[in-house]
Parts: C-alpha cells; structure tokens; sequence
C-alpha cells in the first residue's frame, strides 16, 4: 500500500519515486531561475550603464566615486539575494556567478567612462578626466562586496551545521 503512495501510477513513469521526481524538478526549476537572474542582472546593468553617462559627465572626484560605489553595492545586493535564495545550487553556479559578476561590472563601467571621456572631449566640457580602469575595479569591489559576504554566512552556516552533526555523532 505504502509502494503504491510513493510511486506514480501513470505508465509512462511507472517505478520512479515521487520524492526523486519532484527533487529532479526543483534542481531544473532553480537552474532556469539562476540563469534568468543572472540575465537580468546583465541588463541591470547596462542600464545602470545609461544612466551613468549622463551623471559622468556632471560629476567627478569624490561625488562620483560614491555614486558609483552605491550603485555597485545596489546591484551586488540584488545579484547577492537572487542567487543565495535560489535552492540546489552548485559549486559551478556559485563559481560562475564570482566571475560573471566582476567581469561584468569591469567592463560595463570601463566601457561607459570611456564613452562619457569620448563625450567630454566632442563637446569641450573642461572637467576632471574619469579613468575608465580605476572606475571599472571600484564599482566592481563594491559590486562583489555583498556577494562575498553573503558567500561568508552560508559557508560559516553549512560549517556550524556540519559541526554540529559531527557532535550528535558522538
């Protein structure tokens, strides 16, 4: 009776465990769900791109480099809470996601600085030149901050789990 409950009746899944279905199903579902997040946080970030150019423009120094750092931190907070709320990730996910992540902000804002440089230079506008590669590893630090913290809290997590098993054990 208790075989018949836990496995399908339908022919065409006919032995195939109900637990091992659905947890099947729920790895594919969080693999789509990764892979749209990160799609999104691509475009994310091109827009952040288009409103900089503007704002590059206008600013410089000290002003700049914050607006820059919040934005960088705005988005690695998203990135951060997408991926870590997503279930049954691996190792891979997470290691494409710490290089996507910076690599992705490095060249989006080193592109961007290049282009507002480019703009500043058209239209003769006598402000601070914006070094694309200083502005491109500052906003992708803070870009990753979030992510490397919330990396921290679910290692430090599955480490005080797993040494918490260890001791009922024994």
């Amino acid at each position: 009776m208790t075989k018949m409950k836990e496995e399908f009746k339908s022919p065409l899944l006919k032995g195939v465990k109900r637990s091992d279905y659905y947890t099947k199903k729920s790895s594919e579902i969080s693999d789509l769900i990764y892979w749209m997040s990160c799609l999104i946080m691509v475009i994310l970030s091109i827009l952040i791109g288009c409103i900089l150019v503007p704002l590059m423009i206008i600013l410089s120094g000290a002003v700049l480099f914050s607006l820059i750092s919040f934005l960088g931190l705005l988005v690695g907070i998203i990135f951060s809470h997408l991926v870590f709320r997503i279930e049954h990730l691996r190792t891979r996910h997470h290691l494409f996601a710490a290089i996507l992540i910076p690599v992705m902000g490095l060249f989006n804002v080193f592109m961007i600085s290049n282009l507002t440089n480019k703009i500043k230079d058209i239209y003769n506008i006598q402000e601070v030149y914006n070094d694309p590669f200083i502005l491109s590893l500052f906003f992708a630090s803070f870009m990753m901050l979030p992510y490397l913290y919330s990396l921290s809290m679910h290692m430090r997590k599955k480490m005080k789990l797993m040494s918490s098993k260890s001791k009922t054990k024994k």
